[in-house]
């Protein structure tokens, strides 16, 4: 998907998905959390809400992209 968008060849990509994938990379460069990672368990919550997150807005894009994909192939 990543290389069919960046060819420009599958441009319906939503602004809310690469607006969550921009945010999701910052979070995780970002060296400040909401809850410091050095604390046990706890820690990585947010990461993973933070993940859980990007999942769930992806799966879409995904699954309209493998549709696209297919009609691309029938054609």
């Amino acid at each position: 998907m990543l290389k069919a968008w960046a060819n420009k060849e599958y441009t319906d990509i939503s602004p809310k998905a690469i607006v969550a994938v921009v945010a999701t990379l910052i979070y995780f460069v970002n060296p400040f959390d909401l809850i410091p990672d050095f604390i046990p368990i706890i820690g990585s919550i947010d990461d993973i809400l933070v993940i859980s997150y990007l999942i769930k807005t992806l799966n879409t894009e995904i699954q309209r992209f493998m549709a696209w994909e297919m009609e691309q192939k029938n054609n």
